[in-house]
């Protein structure tokens, strides 16, 4: 755990100052992501396709694909997430549905995003994008994870 002291100073010379000394191991948000199989993802690892690498989908068309995240902390903190964006060369063949996000979750609470796969004329074959999730997860646990990354993959007909 960590400690810390405060000294409170009293201005009158005839009462002493008066050290408090606080300690405690703190709480801190983690976070978990499944996709819609469901399965646990880990951070900036394997390629999620969106819907079925077989299946592919039409110009015109869309797929998509449910992600969850969860704050799974267990000690009553809350996770902050700050943004959810896509990027990367072909990021403009996805979307983002945040419409019923919630990005403030309780310890044990949950919510969702859509990830949609919509080529455009030029979008023929296999094209990735990376979706990144910001938020308030606790990086002195090890999986650094405040920044979590999922690449998403469509295939273009």
């Amino acid at each position: 755990g960590l400690t810390n002291t405060v000294t409170i100073d009293f201005t009158d010379a005839t009462i002493a100052d008066v050290p408090v000394v606080f300690s405690g191991d703190g709480v801190a948000p983690e976070i978990q992501v499944e996709n819609d199989t469901p399965t646990i993802l880990v951070n900036a690892t394997g390629t999620q396709t969106v819907p079925d690498p077989l299946v592919g989908t039409a110009f015109g068309a869309s797929s998509s694909h449910v992600f969850e995240i969860t704050n799974v902390t267990g000690d009553g903190s809350t996770l902050n997430i700050s943004n959810i964006s896509l990027s990367g060369a072909n990021a403009g063949e996805f979307y983002l549905d945040l419409s019923t996000t919630n990005f403030i979750l309780t310890d044990g609470s949950n919510t969702t995003f859509t990830v949609y796969f919509q080529p455009t004329a030029g979008a023929v074959g296999v094209v990735n994008a990376t979706v990144t999730i910001q938020s308030n997860d606790d990086p002195s646990d090890g999986d650094s994870e405040e920044v979590f990354t999922i690449t998403v993959q469509g295939n273009g007909l």
